[in-house]
């Protein structure tokens, strides 16, 4: 079964889960680096309106980053249950595609991060 949610933007939403999502407890030092980094750069462009603040919305998106950095879709492995919300997170993350370059210790082309707003 899949998802939906309208991305309105150039980063597509996967109509699928991705194999394999990783998430920061499951990277080596290398890859946390990195993971902080990325997640630290969607954040600040993270723009939630006043009325989403402090409601205990969670929302779990797995974003597919290429080699280069640039994402090439993402999914949403888990809901807030406001569509505001999780379109909030959405549009933060086509602000600041592409990302940087994945460290050269990640021997292949792309990974499936998972990120909680």
């Amino acid at each position: 079964a899949s998802k939906e949610t309208v991305s309105e933007s150039a980063v597509k939403v996967a109509d699928r889960a991705p194999k394999k999502v990783y998430h920061y407890e499951e990277l080596d030092k290398e890859l946390r680096a990195y993971f902080e980094k990325v997640s630290r750069i969607i954040r600040e462009a993270w723009f939630l309106p006043e009325g989403l603040r402090d409601k205990g919305y969670k929302t779990t998106l797995s974003i597919h980053v290429r080699r280069d950095g640039s994402i090439e879709s993402l999914w949403v492995e888990d809901g807030s249950g406001n569509r505001l919300y999780d379109d909030s997170t959405l549009r933060a993350i086509n602000k600041v595609t592409p990302l940087p370059p994945l460290p050269k210790g990640w021997k292949e082309g792309a990974i499936d991060l998972g990120l909680r707003f």
